[in-house]
């Protein structure tokens, strides 16, 4: 394998396919030690978009590296920002949340809002991260602002950032 050789441990394989304008991306993202991929995902729009769809494609496959309800979260966070940078500082913060550094999370998911101001998934988490380590002012207002953004959410993450509020 080419991703031994050069000592990476994820590796993606996929499509790029073009047909009267329109793109279609297939990606799926390997570790080397699984036969099965930990994550696939598809996205399509027209030729001059072609950016904004592997952009699109990247933020789904890091999304897929988490599990349970978190991965379910990731995806969500993957699907309602169009940024990029922010994606991906949503899913560092992700790691430091696994790994019990609350701090780090928060500063990573100030990184994600600086980078998209209505990244509701993102004040949603920040939230969390606060309440864990004890700020209740910044877990108050990142709630706050989660519900404030959440027009690009579906009724039932709405509903959910708007009970997490509550709270």
């Amino acid at each position: 394998h080419v991703a031994e050789r050069l000592g990476a441990a994820l590796f993606v394989t996929g499509r790029l396919v073009e047909i009267g304008g329109r793109l279609r991306v297939t990606a799926m993202m390997y570790d080397l030690s699984h036969v099965e991929p930990l994550a696939r995902a598809t996205a399509e729009g027209s030729a001059n978009e072609m950016f904004e769809v592997v952009d699109r494609v990247a933020a789904e496959l890091l999304a897929g590296r988490f599990p349970g309800t978190r991965g379910a979260l990731a995806q969500v966070a993957a699907n309602s920002s169009s940024s990029l940078p922010a994606a991906k500082a949503y899913f560092a913060a992700e790691q430091h949340i696994g790994n019990g550094r609350f701090s780090a999370a928060i500063d990573a998911l100030r990184d994600a809002v600086r980078q998209d101001s209505g990244f509701a998934l993102a004040y949603y988490r920040m939230s969390h991260a606060a309440e864990l380590i004890g700020d209740d002012a910044l877990a108050r207002d990142a709630a706050a602002t989660a519900v404030r953004t959440s027009q690009r959410l579906d009724d039932h993450y709405r509903r959910l950032l708007a009970a997490a509020a509550a709270r």
